[in-house]
C-alpha cells in the first residue's frame, strides 16, 4: 500500500485527517514555516530547482530561472542563502559545487511549483538543460563521474517527461547524447528501450539528421543482425542528409555488427568505404577516423592479420590520446590486450587486461571494466590459473548482468570452461549450452579470443564426458532463461 503512494510522501506523512502523528505533522509545519520566511526570490528558486533529481549546479539553477538578467545576476546568492537556510544542501564530490535537495524538502518544493502553475515551463527548461549537457558531452572527452551520474539522473527524468508530453524529438536528442555515457557506466537496457519507443514515432522524413543519428544509437546498443539493420537505417538517413561525419560512424557500426555476425568479406568492403570518406572528407585527423582505425583493426583480427591489427588499434589509441577521449583509450586498451593474448603473450595480456580493468573501474565505467575482466580471466585459463578465472569472471558477470549482454555471455562461456576444468563438467556442459543458443537468436559468431577459449572448454567437456551426455546436457542448456543461466554460473 505504501508502494502504491510513495509519489506523494507528505500525504502518507500527515494525511487527510486527524490521525497522522505529531512529530509528521510538525514536519511538514517546519518545512512550511522554513518557505514562508524566505523572500518571493527565494521562494521561487526554491520551487524551480525540485525539477532536478540529480541535483544541479550553478549553471543548471540559472537554466531553469525565469529569463531576465537580474537571476543570472543573483543566483549565486540565493543558492548561497537557501543552503544557508538548510533548505539546500550542497556537494563538492565533483568538479563544481551541486546543490541537492532532501527528497522530503523536493516534494514540498514540487507542490508548490504546481500550485504557481508554472511546472510544465519549468520541466521545458529542465529539458533543455539537458539537452545542453548532451550536446557538451559530445563535444568534449573529458569528465568526471562524479560530475556526470546525477545528470544521468536529470537526464531520465527530462527523457520521461518529454516523452510523456509527446515532445519526441527532444526526447530523441538527449538520449542520443547521453547513449554513449549511458552505456558505459550502466548498461545498454534502458537508453535502448527509450530509442525503440522513440523512433516509431519520431517523424524520420521530417526529421533525417536526427533519425540518423537515432539509428546510430541505437545501432551500439544491439548485436549481431539487429546492429546491421540499425546501422543500415542510419547510413541511409546519414546519405540523405549528405552528412558524410555521420555516414562513417553509421559505417563503422555496420562494419562491426557484420564482423559480429561472421561476414567479413561485407565487413571488409565497408571498412574501406569507411576510410575512402574520411580521405574525400579531410577526416583523417580526427576522432571519426580514430574509430575507423579501430573498426580496421577489428576486421584485421578476425582474418587473424595481428601485426596489421596492432597497428591500427596503436594509431587510434594515438589518435584518441590526443583528442583527450579517456573513454574510447580504454576501450582500445583492453582490445590490445586482447590481441597480445593472440600474439601467445599471455602475461604481457594479463597485465594490460588488469591494468586496463582498474582504468575502467577509477572512471565508473561499467562496461569497459567488465569487458576487461573477461580478458583478464581469458588470460588467467591461458595461464592455467583457474582461480583466477573464476573470480575475474565472476566479477565481470556481476557488473554485466542485465545491462552489457556480450560481457555477460563471455563471463558465462569463462565459468564453463572453470567448471569442465575442474569437478563439475556437467555444469560447464549446461552453460555451453545456454551461450551457444545466445549467439544463435541474434546471428553472431565468436571472436578470435572467445572462439579459441571456446576450444579449450570442448576440449576439457570430451576429457570428462561422452558425447552423448555432452549433447543431452546442451539441449538442456539451450533452454534455460538467462536468470537460471547466470544462477548457475554464479554457482561455480
Amino acid at each position: 500500500a505504501l508502494a502504491d503512494q510513495l509519489d506523494d510522501r507528505f500525504r502518507i506523512l500527515t494525511g487527510t485527517d486527524r490521525t497522522a502523528l505529531p512529530h509528521q505533522q510538525a514536519m511538514r509545519a517546519t518545512i512550511d514555516w522554513s518557505f514562508d520566511l524566505l523572500a518571493p526570490r527565494e521562494q521561487h528558486l526554491y520551487e524551480r530547482l525540485s525539477v532536478f533529481s540529480g541535483g544541479c549546479t550553478l549553471e543548471g539553477a540559472v537554466a531553469v530561472a525565469p529569463p531576465e538578467p537580474v537571476w543570472q545576476d543573483e543566483m549565486l546568492d540565493l543558492l548561497s542563502s537557501l543552503v544557508d537556510k538548510s533548505l539546500l544542501t550542497v556537494d563538492f564530490a565533483g568538479t563544481r559545487p551541486r546543490y541537492r535537495y532532501l527528497e522530503s524538502f523536493r516534494t514540498h518544493a514540487a507542490e508548490k511549483l504546481a500550485a504557481r502553475g508554472e511546472t510544465a515551463i519549468t520541466a521545458r527548461r529542465h529539458a533543455e538543460a539537458s539537452l545542453a549537457v548532451a550536446q557538451k558531452l559530445e563535444r568534449t572527452y573529458e569528465f568526471e563521474p562524479n560530475d556526470i551520474e546525477p545528470e544521468l539522473e536529470n537526464a531520465r527524468c527530462a527523457i520521461e517527461w518529454a516523452i510523456a508530453g509527446g515532445e519526441t524529438s527532444l526526447a530523441t536528442r538527449i538520449t542520443c547524447g547521453f547513449t554513449p555515457i549511458w552505456r558505459t557506466s550502466r548498461g545498454d537496457a534502458q537508453p535502448r528501450r527509450w530509442l525503440e519507443a522513440l523512433l516509431p514515432r519520431l517523424e524520420q522524413r521530417v526529421e533525417p539528421e536526427i533519425a540518423a543519428y537515432a539509428w546510430r544509437a541505437l545501432a551500439s546498443l544491439r548485436q549481431g543482425t539487429q546492429k546491421i539493420e540499425a546501422a543500415q537505417q542510419a547510413i541511409a538517413l546519414a546519405t540523405m542528409c549528405h552528412n558524410p561525419a555521420e555516414r562513417v560512424a553509421g559505417i563503422c557500426l555496420l562494419t562491426s555488427g557484420l564482423v559480429d555476425a561472421g561476414r567479413l568479406d561485407e565487413a571488409e568492403s565497408a571498412d574501406e568505404a569507411a576510410l575512402r570518406l574520411c580521405r574525400q572528407f579531410g577526416m583523417l585527423e580526427s576522432q571519426r577516423y580514430a574509430k575507423v582505425a579501430e573498426i580496421h583493426a577489428f576486421v584485421a583480427v578476425r582474418r587473424g592479420r595481428f601485426e596489421e591489427a596492432r597497428r591500427s588499434y596503436t594509431e587510434a589509441l594515438l589518435l584518441t590520446l590526443r583528442f583527450g577521449n579517456a573513454v574510447a583509450a580504454t576501450s582500445l586498451r583492453h582490445n590490445l590486450a586482447e590481441l597480445e593474448l593472440l600474439l601467445g603473450d599471455a602475461e604481457r595480456a594479463l597485465e594490460l587486461a588488469t591494468a586496463a580493468a582498474g582504468g575502467a573501474r577509477r572512471m565508473h565505467l561499467g562496461r569497459f571494466e567488465a569487458i576487461s575482466l573477461t580478458n583478464v580471466a581469458a588470460c588467467s585459463l591461458a595461464l592455467s590459473d583457474t582461480g583466477g578465472a573464476r573470480n575475474a569472471a565472476h566479477d565481470a558477470l556481476d557488473l554485466a548482468q542485465d545491462a552489457y549482454p556480450w560481457a555477460a555471455i563471455v563471463a558465462i562461456q569463462h565459468l564453463a570452461t572453470v567448471a569442465a576444468l575442474g569437478e563439475a563438467p556437467q555444469r560447464g556442459a549446461l552453460l555451453r549450452g545456454y551461450v551457444d543458443a545466445w549467439y544463435r537468436a541474434r546471428g553472431c559468431e565468436r571472436d578470435v579470443a572467445e572462439a579459441r577459449a571456446y576450444e579449450t572448454l570442448m576440449a576439457a567437456l570430451r576429457e570428462r564426458l561422452s558425447e552423448s551426455q555432452i549433447t543431452a546436457l546442451t539441449a538442456q542448456g539451450a533452454l534455460l532463461t538467462e536468470e537460471e543461466a547466470t544462477l548457475e554460473a554464479l554457482e561455480i
